[in-house]
């Protein structure tokens, strides 16, 4: 029988968790037995490496356990990142989950509020007026209705309170950052994930495979962006159920019509920015990065989801759901209920 202080030792010892032992120890994290000076050392003793794919897994497996979920009843998707990258860029998955569910694309859109960015994709939301459903019950009727649905992470994942005192005492990233986008309670099938460390992505991608996910784009742009980028290149490591073999890929948005110089005009610094270049993409009239920022993102929606068979088909149908206004009709759809 395994004890939480022979799994504690052998991380105090500098040894790596296998599944098991990383299971039981996030069961005993999650119902509060792990005090937090402990949670802070283990925090401290992972500082210096990532996780490995069979403590990630462990990790994963005991935090679903515990998370308030649903079934959607068909598949889903979800565009989030794990935060982290120093760059403060408007809220580019949230416009690529509004344009992709108008697209006929059924989206969880899962994320928090800002823990490092001037703007969290549920800073806005909360802004705009955005009611976030809470039961499991209510959320998936919601989904099923409109196709589309907002999940904030802290009404599905209460278990996560018994770290946050550690978490804020230690201030950095921990593994906590990378499990984030891995527990959407509606456990969709289609994921894009902006991953602010390369290393972690073969964990997370795995993972997320071994628990049940069809087809995964894990992302980082080469300046860092944890989107798909309008300047310069963006690497892709795709997983996909079945399929041992990691895809790796590049796209450069140049391929594609795009061609901007500088990331200035996708930046912001505070709430009522963001929420400017939000409405201003959802009415077509923002500026052309910001419009092939999000067609980009929601391209990549689009292609994984099986919505397109290319990436460009991707792109053309992002703009003209924009350009229409079906985008807008379909947030307006939600802010209604």
């Amino acid at each position: 029988m395994l004890s939480q202080s022979v799994i504690l030792d052998k991380l105090f010892t500098g040894q790596e968790l296998n599944t098991l032992e990383a299971y039981f120890l996030q069961k005993a994290v999650l119902s509060g037995q792990v005090d937090t000076d402990t949670l802070l050392k283990i925090f401290q003793l992972m500082a210096n490496r990532i996780a490995s794919e069979e403590e990630l897994l462990g990790f994963l497996q005991a935090s679903r356990e515990v998370m308030l979920s649903f079934n959607p009843e068909n598949p889903v998707l979800d565009t989030c990142s794990t935060g982290g990258d120093g760059i403060n860029i408007f809220n580019v998955s949230t416009l690529a989950a509004i344009v992709c569910a108008s697209g006929g694309v059924m989206v969880a859109k899962h994320g928090n509020k800002s823990a490092s960015s001037s703007v969290g994709s549920f800073d806005l939301l909360e802004a705009i007026g955005v009611h976030l459903p809470s039961e499991p019950q209510t959320t998936k009727e919601r989904l099923i209705n409109h196709g589309l649905v907002f999940l904030f992470a802290p009404q599905f994942n209460p278990a996560f309170r018994w770290a946050k005192e550690a978490r804020a005492k230690f201030g950095r990233k921990t593994y906590f950052n990378f499990l984030g986008p891995l527990l959407n309670p509606a456990k969709p099938a289609y994921q894009i994930i902006g991953v602010s460390d390369k290393k972690m992505i073969i964990p997370m991608g795995r993972a997320l495979l071994k628990t049940g996910s069809q087809k995964v784009w894990l992302l980082q742009a080469d300046n860092g962006l944890n989107e798909i980028s309008p300047v310069g290149l963006t690497q892709f490591w795709e997983f996909v159920q079945g399929n041992d073999r990691v895809n790796t890929f590049v796209i450069n948005p140049e391929e594609y019509g795009i061609n901007h110089s500088t990331l200035e005009e996708i930046l912001v610094t505070n709430l009522e920015q963001a929420k400017q270049i939000f409405w201003d993409v959802l009415h077509n009239r923002a500026k052309s990065s910001q419009l092939d920022t999000v067609a980009l993102n929601a391209a990549a929606g689009f292609y994984v989801s099986g919505k397109v068979n290319n990436f460009l088909d991707g792109v053309y149908l992002a703009k003209e759901l924009l350009a229409s206004g079906q985008a807008l009709r379909k947030l307006q759809q939600v802010l209604a209920y």
